[in-house]
């Protein structure tokens, strides 16, 4: 795609790939999260239950990602992205 089409292409690639980074970074450390280190047995199990949906839901294609962006206008205005996470 032409950057003079789309001139904010590049900035929202780059928004784009590192929430995809972001995204594998929490797989990861919900990977390492260890169930045994809990108080007592019913909070190993709430552990367990937990991390399982979130590495499910993080693992999902297209987790992570975006799918709008709200700015405002004029100078400094704020800019929030929509989606999943």
């Amino acid at each position: 795609m032409n950057a003079d089409v789309f001139p904010e292409l590049p900035a929202e690639q780059a928004h784009l790939q590192y929430s995809r980074a972001c995204r594998d970074r929490m797989i990861e450390r919900f990977s390492r999260v260890d169930p045994e280190g809990a108080a007592d047995e019913i909070t190993k199990e709430y552990v367990e239950v937990t991390v399982a949906e979130a590495l499910e839901d993080l693992r999902t294609p297209g987790a992570g990602d975006f799918f709008g962006r709200i700015r405002e206008e004029g100078p400094g205005g704020d800019q929030w992205y929509i989606g999943r996470r």
